[in-house]
């Protein structure tokens, strides 16, 4: 509509007015960069010269733009922080996306390297996923013969189940999950979901699945976010949490950066975001009850009902 509609220089009256330093050549920089839609060609005068209007989808997406500028958010990390706000431009977001769930696939197959160092059988993993598991922290081994068993062959080792993750759910996180842990094992046993499907189903992502992994992981962000919340109020220790997953509970950017040098493949803090919207794409792919909001409902009801 035309009322939505605004000329460049009352947009930058507008930033200003809310204390923002921008100019037109920092707009024409940020459009250019993929960071703000282009802006409709309106007029060639000689008062405004090749003047652009902005929408409102625009106007909103730059005043967040140079806020998170100006708390020194850059690089993949703003990139990815705007488009979890308003879902624009997933041909920008897909390669870093793509780039962190290859780091995280990459960390889990490490583990398997420091084991076994020939070609790898469904056999040979598992005389060593005992080892391989209790070496990259995950305390019940069933848990890490499916992992393991899944990301490679795309079955599970023999023994491997997710059963002991579904106890853990219901027990410390009040979840109700509507079906077994041996109804979803099957159904990822079904579609051979291995890393390199996972990896391919981000690939192949267009930007209308991408909008729908963007509103599962906002909920599954909230959902977060309440378990802290609601954890911390039981503990009355509140003032020692931050339960804001999109800054890593609180930390500022050189604290989250000097820490992720030291994980394997050195993940970047918007590539780490960036892999919870690749496994929010493989989930809404492999099963629609997610995309549905079907757990995070049942979520709200539990929650809802311990309080």
């Amino acid at each position: 509509m035309e009322g939505d509609l605004i000329w460049t220089d009352e947009l930058l009256r507008r930033l200003q007015g809310a204390g923002l330093e921008v100019t037109s050549n920092m707009l024409a920089q940020d459009v250019k960069a993929g960071y703000l839609p282009r802006p409709s060609v309106q007029s060639k005068s000689p008062i405004r010269g090749r003047a652009g209007q902005w929408g409102r989808i625009a106007q909103r997406r730059a005043f967040y733009l140079y806020r998170l500028r100006k708390r020194g958010a850059q690089g993949s990390l703003l990139r990815i922080l705007l488009f979890l706000r308003d879902g624009w431009g997933w041909d920008r977001i897909q390669p870093i996306c793509l780039a962190g769930l290859q780091k995280f696939i990459e960390a889990q197959r490490s583990q398997v390297k420091d084991h076994i160092y020939k070609p790898i059988t469904p056999e040979i993993l598992g005389t060593h996923v005992d080892d391989i598991s209790e070496d990259a922290g995950i305390q019940h081994l069933e848990i890490g013969k499916f992992i393991f068993g899944m990301g490679i062959f795309g079955t599970p080792i023999e023994g491997g189940s997710l059963r002991p993750f579904w106890g853990l759910l219901e027990k410390y996180l009040a979840i109700r999950v509507p079906f077994s842990s041996e109804q979803f094992e099957q159904r990822m046993m079904n579609s051979a979901l291995t890393w390199e499907r996972m990896l391919h189903i981000v690939r192949e992502a267009n930007s209308e699945e991408a909008e729908r992994a963007r509103l599962i992981y906002l909920e599954s962000v909230a959902l977060f976010r309440r378990l802290i919340c609601i954890d911390a109020s039981y503990r009355e220790t509140s003032a020692l949490y931050r339960s804001n997953l999109l800054t890593l509970c609180g930390h500022n950017a050189k604290e989250i950066a000097t820490d992720l040098r030291t994980t394997p493949k050195r993940i970047t803090p918007g590539q780490l975001l960036a892999t919870g919207l690749g496994l929010a794409l493989v989930a809404d792919y492999f099963d629609g009850t997610l995309s549905d909001g079907e757990l995070q409902r049942h979520a709200r009801t539990d929650f809802e009902n311990s309080r």
